[in-house]
């Protein structure tokens, strides 16, 4: 017995010898692949069990979707601690932090961490006076044909020729709503979650982090055009990264350096999954050019977290009218009292990627744009600063057709020509959030209609520019 176990010790300490002796083989790019693995199994687990209620099993199914290594992490939940571990091989490490009023924090041995410091979120009291939205819905009759549309939204597609066998391709629709004319006409959930699941918006957080702005831009608290002062830009003598402004930054145009591909070593990743401080790993990056501000556009998460961070600074180190913000200026008066927005551990809300809200709660800030910036009697955000937030940027040329505005998207084509819209079937004045993975809230002003798509899409097996049209045509029976 003493022989066997001997024996078996022997050969956990090989096991773990040669991955140490592997990893430093092949160098510390694949030491921090590793590192990033277990830190996205880790957080995406614990945020879909912990703040959306999804069953363990298929969350961790999900994730492993998206890297063949996801499958070997292993996680492990500590309902007393509120803490989640995940490693790898026993020997990667990685930790994430749980409070039901703030949702879940990667932290990290090497970095600071302020988790415990974060004051708790106070709930607003409802004043007499105020109105707030009591989550009533209108819900007619689905139209025969939106009912056929909406099916084939939650039916797989066949797997097109052109994509290897190898390669994750499902549409995952998980939910789907169509609001028009102060109606819900169509509503329906993948099998397992309803009306009071959570789903993360993933980069549809970056168009209410704009909202958020753009309210705290009308009080005074921020500048527009104003360079912005973060000590990274200031050190040294002429760095031209002094010239960023707010505006730079929510249109994309910033120069800054940052890749936003997703792939295992792009920036996006590592902000996310290895960055205590996500705004300083994009504070520090480099211009592409030093002539790059204001020249160039260059979708990045990296650029949103720093205008999280400015929006952070707008409360001069109070960091409890920080943290009650969203919530109080925006969540509470329009009811959606699921919206959970996420902080990184150096205490500043990760507003590039982590908002979670239920489907309806979503559908809330389209109606919240379709009446202009007012919900009911209450003036939540001024129509000039919706303008805003929606003026095309002239420097797009991601995909030749889609638009971009400040933190939004938008449908508005380059030219005069009806056919250079992102989607000529679609009126010009549409705007969307969207996000990772298929996410979208898609809003058209002139038809006074919503749609809202939430899913977990892979291989571009559902595709908005082709579901959109079909609705509207639904709705309207005619050609826009």
């Amino acid at each position: 017995m003493k022989l066997t176990s001997k024996r078996l010790l022997w050969s956990l300490s090989a096991g773990v010898a040669l991955l140490v002796g592997a990893t430093i083989a092949v160098g510390p790019r694949y030491y921090q692949l590793l590192n990033r693995v277990v830190a996205y199994k880790t957080k995406q687990t614990a945020a879909f069990v912990l703040v959306c209620n999804q069953p363990r099993e298929s969350a961790e199914q999900e994730v492993n979707e998206d890297h063949p290594l996801l499958r070997f992490a292993r996680v492990h939940f500590d309902r007393h601690s509120r803490k989640v571990t995940g490693h790898l091989f026993g020997f990667f490490y990685q930790e994430v932090q749980f409070r039901e009023d703030l949702g879940t924090t990667l932290v990290y041995l090497d970095q600071p961490n302020r988790f415990n410091e974060f004051p708790p979120r106070q709930q607003k009291q409802k004043l007499e006076s105020e109105t707030v939205e009591n989550d009533s819905f209108t819900v007619e009759s689905t139209p025969s044909g939106l009912v056929e549309i909406m099916d084939a939204a939650f039916t797989e597609p066949q797997r097109p020729a052109t994509i290897d066998q190898n390669t994750p391709y499902y549409s995952r629709t998980r939910a789907l709503i169509v609001f028009h004319k102060d109606r819900i006409l169509a509503e329906a959930y993948r099998p397992g979650l309803n009306a009071d699941t959570r789903h993360l918006g993933w980069s549809m957080a970056k168009s209410v982090l704009g909202l958020l702005t753009m309210m705290r831009v009308e009080e005074g608290a921020m500048t527009l055009d104003a360079p912005l002062q973060f000590g990274a830009w200031m050190e040294t003598p002429n760095d031209p990264r002094a010239q960023i402004t707010l505006q730079h930054l929510m249109t994309m145009t910033s120069g800054l350096t940052f890749n936003e591909d997703y792939g295992p070593f792009s920036d996006v990743v590592k902000m996310l999954y290895s960055q205590g401080d996500m705004a300083q790993y994009a504070i520090n990056k480099p211009l592409t050019s030093p002539d790059a501000v204001g020249q160039t556009w260059n979708y990045s998460s990296g650029s949103a977290n720093i205008v999280s961070a400015a929006f952070r600074q707008s409360f001069n180190h109070d960091s409890s009218a920080h943290l009650n913000y969203p919530y109080h200026r925006l969540f509470a008066p329009l009811g959606m009292d699921s919206a959970l927005l996420e902080l990184d551990a150096a205490g500043t809300f990760c507003g590039s990627s982590y908002l979670y809200a239920t489907a309806r709660d979503w559908i809330k800030i389209g109606q919240l744009i379709l009446n202009q910036g007012k919900w009911k009697d209450q003036r939540i955000i001024q129509p000039k600063s919706l303008k805003i937030l929606f003026t095309p940027t002239q420097q797009v040329q991601r995909d030749d057709r889609m638009g971009y505005a400040a933190l939004w998207w938008h449908n508005r084509p380059h030219s005069n020509n009806r056919a250079d819209r992102w989607m000529p079937e679609v009126p010009e004045d549409a705007i969307f959030a969207l996000g990772h993975y298929g996410q979208a809230l898609a809003i058209v002003p002139s038809l006074e209609l919503i749609v809202l798509r939430l899913g977990s899409t892979k291989g571009g097996a559902w595709k908005l520019d082709e579901f959109l049209p079909q609705v509207i045509r639904a709705i309207h029976q005619t050609p826009i």
